[in-house]
């Protein structure tokens, strides 16, 4: 039955093809291949699928080169068996390369086979049949497709129309014309705030007097308003990304705070809540006494706190035996009690000269810091200073 049906179209074509070739080179090359393609499911012996590809308007594809067809729609690897591999071996040798070694399942020789085929189409060399190499498999080999080779075709000089010369519009100079436009407005952002924190600090908490580092999106380039519990202050970011602020003080520790951030294109972030805790108590870092002056006997005690502080140096002399200058110029005396106070300072220095004595004077020197309110802490440190006669 079947053969019949292929003898009755083929004989169909051939008569059409022949009797009216210029219906037949009105096909298109994908409707010649599926009529090629139809005759070959039926199983149509080389001779009449030849003849009917020529009745169309080509030239008939070689057998030699349809001899062999697969589609391979597995990735093949070292273990592999089956009839992809045994078609694998034959796309190879159809590809020119000798598989003489190969056997029925997908060895090291076979992986070495592939990597010959990859490297002669540009393909990553793996030994290993995946995606690219199945397509570039499929393309050489697989089932279904007929190479069609059309009849020449006859072209005709195309007809040119002459482009009319453009027209410059002209506008009269003794009209009034009003021109309108929308522009289109694009709304930015508003700048967002990830995190505040100070140095050393969990995200959320801040060290009063201490830089707080604001770090968010759209904090904008140019300046910065930072609003703190309703009071601004404008500041220079360093970014885009990133701020900062030094933080304000309070009278109590752990104090709350509410932080929000407007950019320069005048766009407010959402508030941020902030948990600050008491700056850290000052330490005494260094007292010091330099050596005497020889001539007068001065000697200069020197000192110095980890952070600003007030301080105090109490100094227990008798009245006349010594004089004080200090470095701010002031000179304070045994009389009133030999005591000087250094306000938000981390150093400071005193002179301390022996007012014409004939013995060794040994005088204590107590320097102390001050908490912010006033009451003394428990950084505390005496310095015994020794001055020399002076004949």
């Amino acid at each position: 039955m079947n053969k019949k049906l292929i003898g009755l179209f083929a004989a169909l074509i051939m008569v059409t093809g022949i009797a009216a070739p210029a219906h037949a080179a009105g096909l298109t090359s994908s409707q010649v291949s599926a009529i090629i393609g139809l005759l070959r499911s039926f199983g149509a012996d080389s001779s009449v699928i030849s003849n009917v590809q020529v009745a169309l308007g080509g030239t008939a594809t070689s057998e030699s080169n349809q001899a062999f067809c697969h589609t391979f729609g597995n990735d093949l690897t070292v273990g592999s068996r089956g009839s992809d591999v045994s078609a694998l071996n034959q796309a190879l040798a159809s590809s020119g390369i000798d598989i003489s070694n190969n056997g029925a399942s997908f060895d090291e020789n076979v992986a070495a086979d592939v990597v010959t085929f990859q490297t002669k189409y540009g393909i990553r060399q793996t030994g290993y049949v995946g995606p690219m190499t199945r397509a570039k498999l499929n393309s050489l080999y697989k089932c279904g497709y007929v190479t069609y080779s059309p009849m020449p075709v006859i072209t005709s000089t195309p007809i040119v129309t002459p482009t009319p010369t453009p027209v410059e519009p002209t506008i009269s100079t003794s009209n009034a014309y009003t021109l309108v436009w929308t522009a289109a407005s694009a709304t930015a952002p508003a700048p967002t705030i990830t995190e505040i924190s100070s140095k050393g600090q969990s995200a959320g908490y801040v060290v009063a007097g201490k830089t707080a580092y604001v770090t968010g999106t759209g904090l904008g380039n140019g300046k910065t308003l930072i609003t703190i519990d309703g009071n601004s202050i404008l500041t220079a970011p360093s970014s885009d990304t990133l701020v900062t602020f030094t933080t304000p003080t309070f009278p109590t520790y752990p104090a709350m705070l509410n932080v929000s951030v407007t950019n320069s294109a005048g766009l407010t972030s959402s508030t941020y809540s902030l948990t600050v805790s008491a700056p850290p108590a000052p330490t005494i870092t260094m007292i010091g006494a330099k050596d005497p002056n020889p001539t007068t006997g001065a000697v200069l005690i020197a000192w110095q706190t980890s952070a600003v502080a007030n301080v105090s140096l109490d100094m227990i002399c008798t009245p006349g035996s010594i004089s004080f200058t200090t470095d701010k110029g002031n000179a304070p005396t045994c009389e009133k009690g030999g005591v000087w106070y250094w306000q938000n300072q981390n150093n400071g220095s005193v002179l301390v000269t022996p007012s014409g004595n004939t013995t060794l004077i040994t005088v204590p020197l107590t320097l102390t810091v001050y908490n912010p309110n006033g009451t003394p802490t428990n950084q505390k440190q005496t310095l015994y200073v020794t001055f020399p006669r002076i004949i």
